[in-house]
């Protein structure tokens, strides 16, 4: 049965569709950021006869939920994507960024790799499904949200908040096909300086605050950045931590009077922010008390997220299942029967929704998906379309799996 419905799929189909993602523009420099996208995909699973809700979540910004239902008693499944990719930034393929121009057998664009190449699989996974006609038990979902890239995924979080709840989700990010069991968690933390302003021709009358900072700088990486390898995850390595953003002065005549860094900590499963903030303080007090005119502040940034105004502090958890979970034993089974090959079990070192999938919604999740890290948010982005392909494939026969297995008990 699951190989008649896989003759089913549409490969050129497929590709056409991904195309037509790429050439829509659903990033944060365009007005509509991902209103157009989402009115395509919305309409499209519609023309399936696939079952869609569209929920705003701000401004205008609206996540599009695809539902096939099932009979009952069954596992349910969701497929996850983000429909927002980053700006152009410094594009310098020979193709435009929204060209989505196949060439040996990749497709070229921005969002090709992340995330629109699984997104497009996904789809057309459940419209094979929708046209086969076959009766699934379990109900399989797709969820395509908005918000993921620079907008604190709240596209994920209301649905993690509202529904609609599965069993199970793969986020279908670009993991090279192999399955993702883990990611790092990740924040920002700010470390400000203050000291006192003076005329630049009478420097000793302040307190150099930028020059404080290179003080605080040097010191976290002698006392915490060198040991940061001490703990490994094994399929995480080691956590980070990252000094990303540096701003202080306002003139070259005026002594600052404060200095500010961003870091990005991307931390380990059973590690928080508020240990590595409470450890950096430690270390500053111990410089503080041989540097008297040190003053200091650590903190986390504080977001305001659209649902009544409430604040939040800009942090995401890390994730992780166990190898042997339901839901990743079914993956290596469709990912054999598709390719041929075993799949390696991997962690994620960037971000992605499965934290708040798993964490805030309690959903057991994986990521997998065409694609590669390495090609996410790069100048030529792109993706294989044989991956994309057999990422369809996947998808569908992992559905076919979960939601006509009876629940247990």
């Amino acid at each position: 049965m699951i190989d008649k419905i896989l003759s089913m799929l549409d490969e050129r189909k497929l590709i056409e569709l991904l195309k037509n993602l790429i050439q829509i523009e659903s990033h944060r420099e365009v007005p509509e950021q991902e209103g157009k996208i989402a009115d395509f995909i919305s309409n499209w699973l519609k023309d399936s006869n696939i079952k869609v809700e569209v929920r705003e979540v701000t401004n205008g910004r609206s996540n599009v939920i695809g539902m096939i239902e099932g009979t009952g008693n069954s596992y349910s499944l969701m497929f996850n994507g983000h429909m927002d990719t980053v700006p152009i930034y410094k594009w310098d393929s020979n193709f435009g960024p929204f060209s989505a121009e196949l060439r040996e057998g990749k497709i070229f664009g921005r969002g090709s790799s992340d995330m629109k190449g699984g997104l497009a699989a996904a789809m057309i996974a459940m419209e094979t499904i929708q046209k086969s006609n076959i009766k699934l038990k379990g109900n399989l979902v797709l969820t395509a949200a908005i918000g993921e890239e620079g907008s604190c995924s709240i596209g994920t979080k209301e649905i993690a908040r509202n529904g609609p709840r599965t069993d199970m989700a793969i986020v279908c990010e670009a993991t090279n096909m192999n399955i993702s069991i883990a990611q790092k968690g990740s924040c920002r933390i700010i470390i400000t300086t203050h000291g006192k302003s003076a005329h630049t021709g009478t420097p000793e009358q302040g307190i150099n605050a930028i020059m404080k900072m290179v003080d605080v700088i040097q010191t976290l990486k002698k006392e915490l950045f060198a040991h940061l390898g001490d703990r490994t995850h094994s399929l995480l390595g080691s956590p980070r931590l990252t000094v990303a953003v540096i701003e202080g002065g306002k003139r070259h005549d005026v002594v600052p009077d404060c200095c500010q860094i961003q870091m990005s900590y991307r931390y380990l499963p059973g590690d928080t922010p508020e240990e590595m903030i409470k450890k950096i303080s430690e270390i500053l007090e111990d410089l503080k008390s041989k540097d008297p005119e040190l003053r200091f502040e650590v903190n986390e940034p504080i977001r305001y997220l659209p649902w009544k105004y409430e604040k939040a502090v800009f942090k995401s958890l890390p994730m992780e299942i166990l190898e042997d979970h339901q839901i990743v034993q079914v993956l290596k089974n469709s990912i054999k029967s598709v390719t041929g090959d075993s799949p390696k079990v991997v962690g994620t070192p960037g971000w992605t929704d499965a934290s708040i999938l798993l964490n805030d919604g309690n959903i057991d999740t994986v990521i997998y998906g065409p694609g590669s890290f390495e090609q996410a948010h790069s100048s030529g982005e792109y993706v294989e379309v044989e991956q994309v392909i057999h990422a369809a494939k996947i998808y569908l026969m992992t559905a076919l799996n979960i939601c006509l297995t009876d629940k247990k008990g």
